[in-house]
């Protein structure tokens, strides 16, 4: 019987243990069969579920720097370990891919977002015509580095068709509910008011300013939790210094099982990312999450999104905190109807929308690169 295929996938941007990349995507391979390796910013070295988690120590922040020095830093660490397959994550690593192919190796890009979208998005850079030239050079020199390289992943079809490479696959952000403990007690005391929960990246982009701010209509008898990492300390501020701050738990960053029960004790679950277009075109793996655990759900009224929710979730203006914070109240009130809906619902959506599917479309996809 031969060695086992050692993979690596590597980030320079996302936590080592990212609920796409480690929890799902690097623990499901290691559950298959194969040797998994995973490089990843100032993660501690040690063997996680089956994965070898090494950490590249990043000593400055900022964009500047993880462009020109750390992404180096995270490719040299993942080259020494001499994989067979190479998976990596952010649209910054892109001039590795070749350069990887160059020494034999097979190469997987995951487009976890429509990155020239995302570029239009960003507010930071400026004026606006440096944003489209910037879009558009990048999506020309995407599009050419990956119609050579091994095989392409993304997390929407309408992502993955933009790609003119013959390997591509969608691995949809559908969640992990075979993972989850249901006996798990976390030791986090919750107040004991009505919990509108959000969990995830804590940006502007994603409303979270809104999200706080539609706290200041609702009365006492209400709190909003948040779990995940601040943008910046500057946005972090900005947030504590709204009116409706003093109804906000801040939970800081938590491990899967722990958000996991928090979900569960939690009441209303939000996605009240703003109306930009990478916003639009994207189904967000938080919905499946409060979906999994039956949380009724408040979202941006994307058409999208009421397309693929219109059954479960409630939809109201993302630049609206005083719609947010109404229907926040009439799903309160009328509770008793709303969460045996939201349970119907779920097992319906729950019969096809789990990881176990996404994770048999990776190893197939591996192993159809591989061959």
């Amino acid at each position: 019987m031969g060695n086992p295929i050692k993979v690596c996938h590597f980030t320079s941007v996302h936590p080592w243990n990212d609920i796409r990349i480690f929890q799902k995507q690097c623990i499901s391979l290691a559950n298959n069969g194969f040797e998994v390796f995973l490089v990843a910013p100032d993660a501690k070295d040690g063997i996680h579920n089956n994965v070898n988690v090494i950490g590249v120590k990043s000593q400055k922040k900022g964009r500047l720097y993880r462009f020109f020095k750390f992404r180096k830093k995270i490719y040299k660490k993942a080259l020494e370990i001499n994989a067979d397959i190479y998976h990596f994550h952010d649209p910054e690593l892109l001039p590795f891919a070749k350069k990887l192919q160059r020494k034999g190796k097979k190469v997987i890009y995951d487009s976890h977002e429509d990155v020239p979208m995302q570029i239009l998005s960003k507010p930071w850079i400026k004026p606006f015509v440096l944003r489209k030239l910037i879009s558009f050079f990048y999506n020309l020199y995407e599009k050419r580095t990956c119609r050579k390289i091994s095989g392409i992943v993304s997390v929407l079809d309408s992502i993955t068709e933009k790609f003119a490479n013959d390997k591509r696959i969608t691995i949809f952000n559908y969640p992990k509910i075979e993972s989850q403990d249901e006996n798990l007690i976390s030791d986090i005391v919750l107040p004991e008011k009505f919990l509108i929960v959000y969990n995830g990246g804590l940006t502007k982009i994603r409303g979270i300013d809104n999200i706080v701010a539609s706290m200041n209509f609702l009365s006492d008898e209400y709190r909003l939790l948040l779990m995940g990492r601040w943008e910046s300390d500057l946005f972090e501020k900005y947030c504590m210094g709204l009116q409706g701050w003093e109804k906000v738990e801040y939970l800081g960053m938590l491990n899967f099982n722990t958000c996991y029960s928090i979900l569960k004790k939690s009441d209303i679950g939000i996605v009240m990312f703003k109306s930009v277009p990478n916003n639009i075109n994207s189904l967000p793996n938080k919905a499946f999450e409060f979906i999994s655990v039956s949380l009724p759900m408040i979202m941006s009224n994307f058409p999208l999104w009421k397309q693929e929710f219109g059954n479960y979730a409630h939809f109201v203006d993302p630049e609206n905190p005083e719609e947010l914070a109404r229907k926040i109240s009439e799903i309160k009130n009328n509770y008793v109807e709303e969460k045996p809906r939201v349970e119907a619902e779920s097992k319906k959506i729950m019969l096809s929308k789990t990881w176990l599917s996404q994770e048999k479309k990776l190893v197939d996809f591996y192993n159809k690169i591989l061959k």
